[in-house]
């Protein structure tokens, strides 16, 4: 017994001489922590400022910016000296490095050139981006907001009709419009029909936007619940507006291209051979004012934004 007990001691010996001699081969081998230098933002906001850049790169004015990190800072802000040790000493990850993130990357921007640029890693960068997502997400302010009460409704009214010509357009409360949000080729496990994401006119996959703006060009309604290769009319149907539309109160309407189907409360231009008539031709005009809107606002801002705000 006891030859045998010494034995097994010495097997377990071995045992703990390997798993140490191990341990110690991967500690020689392990690369050292790289040192990332963080993106000195005032240095960078002063640069781009001077160049006239800041609102081409962000999409929006500096002031707009710095209100958005008002509004987002609460569920942003971290412990600096937690952040810090976790970084190996770099400097903390601060709000509008964060927001810098996302805005870029939404922006259609590579995350590679994102991330070096704003002396991130890839975990890191990834990290700051989702959490810049369920922020704006769950910002009251942020929330999308369609006038439904009547003293809304007049307002929004009033609004557009001081946008238009004459202030000829009375009763507009919003201009609906679609948008492709380009996505990759969506796999067998993620749909059931690959071909309904498809969309021919763009010739790529994608999701079906539906968008509406008031007149000062802010979204106020999405909903993203079909496939590319939906018509923006029926991809409209049995939404949450289109069946506000259909009660909405008399003297109110919404405002779209001929993509959609004329209503009493969607207002839709002429086409084809009724444009040559003088009267029709002049209706187009005016319409045409408040579909340019909320097409200028999707393609300039809709990139950016979607996914972040839905409401189906």
């Amino acid at each position: 017994m006891f030859t045998e007990d010494r034995n097994a001691s010495e097997d377990n010996d071995d045992v703990d001489f390997c798993a140490l001699s191990a341990c110690l081969l991967a500690k020689n081998f392990r690369k050292p922590p790289v040192f990332r230098e963080r993106l000195n933002w005032e240095i960078h906001v002063q640069r781009l400022i001077e160049e006239g850049e800041f609102s081409k790169m962000y999409r929006m004015r500096y002031e707009s910016f710095n209100k958005l990190v008002q509004l987002l800072s609460p569920a942003l802000l971290v412990d600096v000296n937690q952040s810090r040790h976790r970084s190996i000493g770099a400097e903390h990850v601060y709000v509008e490095l964060v927001q810098h993130c996302l805005l870029r990357y939404m922006a259609g921007g590579s995350f590679h050139d994102i991330r070096v640029s704003a002396g991130l890693a890839r975990s890191m960068f990834f990290s700051c981006l989702h959490r810049g997502i369920r922020a704006v997400n769950t910002c009251k302010e942020l929330s999308l907001h369609f006038p439904t009460l009547d003293g809304e409704l007049k307002q929004a009214a009033l609004k557009f009709q001081s946008k238009s010509h004459g202030g000829v357009l009375d009763g507009c409360i919003a201009a609906l419009d679609g948008w492709l949000c380009r996505i990759r080729v969506p796999t067998s496990e993620e749909t059931l029909n690959k071909a309904s994401h498809f969309s021919g006119h763009y010739q790529c996959h994608g999701l079906n936007v539906q968008a509406a703006c008031d007149a000062r060009c802010r979204f106020i309604f999405l909903s993203i619940r079909c496939p590319g290769g939906t018509g923006d009319s029926r991809a409209f149907y049995g939404t949450k507006l289109d069946t506000f539309l259909k009660g909405i109160p008399h003297g109110f309407y919404a405002v779209a291209d001929n993509a959609y189907t004329l209503s009493a409360t969607l207002i839709i231009p002429y086409s084809g051979s009724d444009k040559r008539y003088p009267e029709k031709d002049v209706f187009n005009f005016y319409v045409s004012q408040l579909r340019i809107k909320i097409k200028a606002s999707i393609w300039h801002d809709g990139e950016q934004m979607a996914g972040l705000q839905t409401t189906h």
